[in-house]
């Protein structure tokens, strides 16, 4: 084996036995009654269904009756492992709200979870008062999962 045969055996040795990433679609939505609970069910086979929680918020008007919220929002899966991401929405874009969103963090089985995507809410009225209970926060995009 000459010198060169050789490194490239150990390089492609070394990159082998490095984890292995897949990259695929997300679709998840997140129904938030009352603006404060929360269900979330996603298409991820590690995480069918999730609770989620603000761990920052910031509402800022920046006309009347349009604003933008931006925040930082934890996807807690049933096992205990998750998500986090960072989310921007301009609210009062039609009957909701338009936006991006980022991973940030994630544990558990998620670990080194990667991602970003478009998020679109869609108020909704429970009680037939012509007033907003809640929104239905429709997140899409891709996603690249670090195999453990």
């Amino acid at each position: 084996m000459t010198l060169a045969s050789t490194a490239l055996f150990v390089l492609g040795f070394l990159a082998s036995s490095a984890n292995a990433a897949t990259r695929d679609t997300i679709d998840f939505t997140d129904h938030r009654d009352g603006f404060t609970g929360s269900s979330v069910i996603t298409d991820l086979e590690q995480c069918p269904t999730a609770v989620a929680s603000d761990l920052r918020g910031k509402f800022v008007e920046t006309r009347p009756e349009h604003a933008v919220f931006i925040g930082i929002r934890d996807f807690q899966c049933a096992d205990g492992s998750g998500f986090v991401v960072r989310l921007t929405a301009n609210i009062g874009v039609g009957p909701g709200s338009l936006g991006s969103w980022s991973v940030v963090d994630s544990y558990g089985a998620l670990e080194g979870m990667r991602g970003s995507g478009k998020i679109v809410g869609t108020f909704f009225d429970s009680d037939g008062d012509d007033e907003p209970d809640g929104i239905d926060d429709h997140y899409t995009g891709m996603i690249t999962l670090t195999d453990q």
